[in-house]
């Protein structure tokens, strides 16, 4: 497919595997050879929203690849809390016309930082993390799933609604939702979790 059916196919695809990322059981033995059959950049979101710390290799190499570093990036910094700008973890990209344009380049991945993979390995190394379920270094609670529906980047505050999902049945939080209705939304939560 090209064009608006492409981009409509990828759209479901990658919404049917951030579901698809928050129902399967942590550690399940299927996992190696789903990795293997997505496209890198589907992977990273199944990895983002599944947050399971033995992915991270799958993450880290996923850095080496030129177009998805950016986004391998930010997946290794959403689910460990390390920023990679503040730890040093980055590196200047050098300009290369004769490159071209690709969908990394067209992609809002521009505005992320781009890791340098050796050092983020480095890092990583150090971490010694062992959360069943990670994002920002910390086991997914309904706690920290609610502090990042309140305070998060949009990224990260779709990825808590829908794991609180699983982790709070029948509580939804619309995170399109306008403000006001938001706002009701999580202070009924933080009252149901006695936050």
């Amino acid at each position: 497919a090209t064009g608006w059916g492409r981009f409509q196919a990828r759209r479901r695809l990658v919404r049917w595997v951030r579901h698809l990322a928050t129902i399967v059981p942590l550690g399940h033995p299927d996992l190696p050879h789903l990795f293997a059959c997505l496209p890198r950049r589907v992977g990273l979101c199944f990895a983002l929203q599944h947050g399971d710390p033995v992915h991270l290799h799958w993450v880290l190499d996923a850095m080496d690849d030129p177009d998805v570093a950016r986004y391998a990036g930010w997946v290794w910094q959403a689910l460990t809390g390390v920023d990679l700008r503040e730890a040093g973890l980055t590196q200047a990209e050098e300009p290369d016309p004769e490159r071209g344009l690709t969908d990394a380049r067209l992609d809002a991945d521009q505005g992320l930082p781009l890791p340098a993979p050796a050092a983020v390995r480095a890092a990583h190394a150090g971490l010694g993390l062992s959360a069943p379920s990670l994002l920002l270094g910390q086991a997914r609670t309904p706690g920290l799933l609610l502090d990042v529906l309140q305070q998060g980047p949009q990224g990260l505050r779709a990825l808590a609604a829908l794991s609180l999902r699983q982790a709070v049945p029948g509580r939804v939080v619309q995170v399109r939702a306008p403000f006001q209705r938001q706002t009701q939304q999580l202070a009924e939560l933080a009252r149901e979790l006695a936050l």
